[in-house]
């Protein structure tokens, strides 16, 4: 999970609006956390290939 503290402003300006200045801002604290980390089958057969890597070498 990470978090930061951000603040941005922005100032939208074009065709749509005249050319007249549109400004948007944002302050606060935004919270990532990733939710589909360690997804999938690789994650399971982890360990299985680690353990038949490691009898290969042991057999040589």
């Amino acid at each position: 999970m990470t978090y930061s503290i951000v603040a941005t402003a922005n100032n939208q300006r074009g065709t749509f609006n005249g050319f007249t200045d549109s400004y948007s801002t944002f302050g606060g604290i935004s919270v990532t956390q990733p939710l589909l980390r360690d997804f999938g089958f690789g994650v399971n057969l982890n360990g299985l290939l680690v353990a038949r890597a490691n009898r290969i070498i042991s057999e040589w």
